[in-house]
């Protein structure tokens, strides 16, 4: 705790803009802080940054680890939003979690019972013995807690995730294509249907309440996080902190300079095609899409534009093109047409 206040020292000495809309603390499981630390934090915040127009002050924590005490301390915090990974209500301690479908809804009946009216959870298609028919049934089973807002993630096999093991040895893990685009097209039917708003590839709410903090990143807004392995993006810089925590302990933030190759891990300075090439990955996710003039030049032909076009892959409107529904299943292979080097049109 003490090198974050050091690290929130550092920003605030050189930061100008010392507003911030929304605050996010998550990554690993933030809810097992104590609450006298989490206070701390809470204070080392608001000493250092302009929160006079906070709006949105989320919290990640797992079902398992909500309880009253919780519960007693978020009605008296800044904290105003919970966001819950769920990922299943189908034996999700076979997944690695350490919670059971039981556990969730005490979790809801916690929040329900606080004065936190906004709550996100989380849910992941695609998990093995998560077939069709268990997907309908956990979306069906969320929407009666009434969660303001709901991520739909496919599937990710990563290194070190327990299904990397299993996948190596021969196991199938991974939907086909066929059946990954079942579980995304039949999920989005059904929390559309439900009273969800898409606006993102993955990401649904009630009208009023998509979350800000992802919102920002989308659409390449200045952020900066905090703690070891965190990422951060000001103006033109991008840079990562050191990792593991033992590294990031190491920092000496009583330098004053911007962040640097020496302060941080990863540092880099973007050119303005790099931004481009960001904004496109990002702002292209949202169904709102991206305004024309926010195109390199249009950045590629106008042939490649039409192409899209005629596969229903893109839909363009006035000053905007955005991704289809047919786009979002091939959202990676458009965004690389997207971020193409410049063609003269």
């Amino acid at each position: 705790m003490v090198q974050l206040g050091r690290e929130l020292d550092y920003y605030s000495s050189w930061v100008t803009d010392k507003k911030c809309i929304s605050i996010y603390i998550g990554g690993g499981n933030p809810g097992l802080i104590p609450l006298t630390l989490l206070n701390t934090l809470e204070k080392m915040l608001a000493s250092k940054f302009d929160l006079s127009s906070l709006r949105e002050f989320t919290l990640e924590i797992n079902p398992e680890n909500m309880n009253k005490n919780l519960i007693n301390y978020f009605d008296a915090s800044m904290i105003n939003r919970l966001s819950m990974g769920v990922q299943t209500l189908h034996n999700p301690q076979a997944t690695g979690r350490r919670h059971d479908s039981t556990q969730v809804e005490k979790a809801v009946s916690l929040i329900h019972a606080s004065k936190i009216n906004n709550f996100n959870l989380d849910l992941i298609f695609g998990l093995p013995d998560n077939p069709l028919s268990v997907q309908k049934q956990t979306i069906a089973k969320l929407c009666t807690f009434s969660p303001k807002h709901i991520s739909f993630y496919g599937l990710g096999i990563e290194k070190g995730c327990k299904y990397y093991e299993e996948e190596k040895l021969g196991y199938k893990i991974a939907p086909t294509e066929t059946e990954w685009i079942d579980f995304y097209l039949e999920g989005r039917e059904q929390l559309i249907e439900n009273g969800f708003g898409q606006y993102e590839i993955s990401n649904y709410s009630q009208t009023g309440f998509p979350s800000l903090h992802n919102l920002g990143y989308w659409l390449g807004q200045n952020y900066i996080g905090v703690g070891s392995a965190a990422g951060s993006r000001w103006d033109k810089m991008r840079w990562y902190n050191f990792f593991p925590p033992q590294e990031y302990l190491k920092i000496d933030f009583r330098n004053k300079n911007r962040p640097n190759s020496v302060l941080t891990d990863e540092y880099e300075e973007l050119d303005n095609f790099e931004i481009y090439k960001e904004r496109v990955m990002t702002e292209m996710r949202l169904t709102s899409g991206l305004r024309r003039d926010k195109l390199v030049n249009s950045c590629l032909s106008l042939k490649k534009l039409e192409n899209l076009l005629k596969k229903d892959y893109i839909w363009a409107a006035d000053d905007r093109i955005g991704l289809t529904v047919q786009g979002m299943l091939v959202s990676d292979s458009i965004f690389q047409t997207l971020m193409s080097q410049p063609n003269p049109l």
